[in-house]
């Protein structure tokens, strides 16, 4: 490849030569769209050029680009008319490889920032059931509802639950669960009743 690392910008005389140069190459009409006229150049040779850009290599080719600053690097090169428009229309488009990583690390920071967002709402209900719990503990005596035995949990739970549909039961439920209480809180009294029934 005749790679130029100099050249110059057109006039405004010397462009529509430039273009019809082009022109040879690509057809006149393709040769007038601005993504083709906006990288014409000169050599200092006085040889018509195109600048195309591209990204840095990758230090090591399995690196992301979000991994390896370089590769979003911009760098520019002028290439003889024919050899350009080759590079550009090819396969391994330069410009199509930068766009291409442009858009992993755009997808990458969105999916990154989703993450520190899900993270930090997570974190935030943690930190809110966390303060819950502790203003809980205080107003609804945790400390006596833990020495109580899983069967009392059960029925003061249950209690909570209907308390609304069914205040009645909610009472009875409670009375049971309290005859438990005491030095030996293993299981309710015998009902003395058909309790099958």
């Amino acid at each position: 490849m005749s790679a130029h690392k100099t050249w110059r910008e057109p006039s405004e005389d010397e462009f529509p030569h430039g273009i019809a140069a082009l022109g040879k190459i690509i057809g006149s009409e393709a040769a007038l769209k601005p993504s083709w006229t906006r990288r014409l150049a000169l050599s200092d040779a006085g040889e018509w050029l195109l600048v195309v850009t591209s990204g840095g290599q990758p230090t090591i080719p399995t690196f992301a680009p979000w991994a390896d600053p370089i590769q979003l690097q911009v760098f520019q090169t002028a290439y003889p008319l024919a050899e350009a428009v080759e590079i550009l229309q090819g396969p391994n488009n330069p410009e199509a490889i930068l766009a291409e990583r442009r858009r992993r690390v755009a997808e990458h920071e969105a999916e990154e920032t989703k993450a520190k967002a899900l993270a930090k709402a997570q974190q935030a209900e943690r930190e809110a059931d966390a303060a819950q719990w502790e203003r809980d503990k205080t107003k609804f005596n945790h400390a006596a509802w833990v020495r109580l035995a899983e069967w009392q949990q059960a029925f003061y739970a249950l209690a909570c639950r209907v308390k609304d549909r069914d205040p009645s039961l909610a009472k009875d439920l409670r009375v049971v669960a309290a005859e438990g209480r005491g030095s030996s809180p293993a299981r309710p009294s015998f009902p003395r009743a058909e309790w099958e029934r």
